[in-house]
């Protein structure tokens, strides 16, 4: 994974979303003073977010209908399919099954994003972190 984290290299991690699902590159920081911190935002049917924070890898995701509104991807996964294994892995696991979830559910994940969806699925997912912390 030490490859990938190399800010040279990271376009390895999204490019199958311009390659195949139209994505296009919106924005994008470096803060090699910061550990090598960057975040790489994409946009196409909904936007997505790599960010390497420190060295831990994750993926954000939002619909473009309200972008401001913003979530771990692991949390959409949940909504889908369920409470996943939470274990403590590698950068490399974790960005593999996100982006299998990416595209394995591709067209699931847009329709729960788009214009006339997107609210019912935030109060979904606002349900979901309310029943993981009822202090939210």
């Amino acid at each position: 994974m030490e490859d990938i984290l190399k800010f040279e290299n990271r376009d390895q991690l999204y490019q199958f979303l311009i390659d195949d699902f139209g994505f296009k590159k919106i924005d994008e920081r470096y803060t090699p003073e910061f550990f090598g911190d960057f975040y790489v935002l994409l946009s196409g049917a909904f936007l997505v977010m790599y960010i390497n924070d420190r060295g831990f890898l994750t993926v954000d995701i939002a619909s473009k209908y309200a972008p401001s509104d913003r979530y771990s991807l692991s949390i959409l996964r949940e909504l889908i399919h369920g409470p996943q294994k939470s274990v403590n892995q590698k950068n490399r696991d974790r960005i593999n099954e996100y982006n299998s979830f990416l595209k394995e559910d591709y067209r699931l994940i847009e329709n729960l994003l788009n214009k006339e969806n997107y609210r019912k699925t935030l109060n979904k997912i606002v349900v979901l972190l309310k029943n993981q912390n009822p202090l939210i």
